[in-house]
């Protein structure tokens, strides 16, 4: 039985599978540094949204710390959002619905800060680098009980102001609700 599971476990690390963290795409400092070569890691003084005027327009009835937010993408994979009173942590790409172990990972994965505008509309700041120059997209969203969909968004360029565009298919991102042991967490 033993052998078995011996010739299991070298098999699945022979195809780049291990028994922990084996749905991840990338690993944790892969991620992170395809992120950070892309301008998608800013220090959290870097964001507009952290001051807290912004952090005071945050609703808390309809935004839950107490769950993450996943999302399916076309070609199968989940990312999830997770959100704490002055950030909110979007995850790397996993090839299958990540677990309770992996929702507690924070190092796979970026940090953003987000706000809400007056019509109770999400807004989720994510620094891009873009040929046009953009240096940051507003991603805004609809928040329902169960879930929250970007429906468009507004690119910050540096010449030309703030540009809008709508997404032609919502990006959905549904509630699942999670008992969580690390509620800290340092921006990295």
């Amino acid at each position: 039985m033993t052998f078995k599971i011996f010739i299991i476990i070298i098999g699945l690390l022979t195809i780049g599978l291990t028994p922990t963290f084996g749905q991840q795409e990338y690993t944790d400092q892969e991620f992170y540094e395809n992120q950070k070569d892309n301008k998608a890691v800013r220090p959290k003084s870097k964001f507009k949204f952290r001051k807290k005027r912004y952090i005071k327009k945050i609703n808390f009835t309809q935004i839950d710390t107490n769950a993450v937010y996943l999302t399916i993408y076309s070609d199968s994979s989940y990312t999830y959002m997770r959100f704490f009173k002055d950030a909110v942590f979007q995850s790397g790409s996993y090839k299958s619905k990540p677990s309770g172990q992996e929702l507690e990972n924070l190092t796979y994965g970026v940090w953003r800060c987000y706000t809400m505008t007056r019509k109770g509309l999400l807004v989720v700041a994510i620094p891009k680098k873009f040929e046009m120059d953009s240096k940051w997209i507003y991603y805004f969203g609809n928040i329902y009980s169960d879930k929250f969909e970007f429906t468009h968004y507004h690119m910050s360029l540096l010449t030309l102001g703030s540009s809008p565009g709508y997404l032609q298919t919502p990006w959905t991102f549904n509630k699942q609700a999670v008992g969580f042991k690390n509620r800290k967490y340092e921006w990295k």
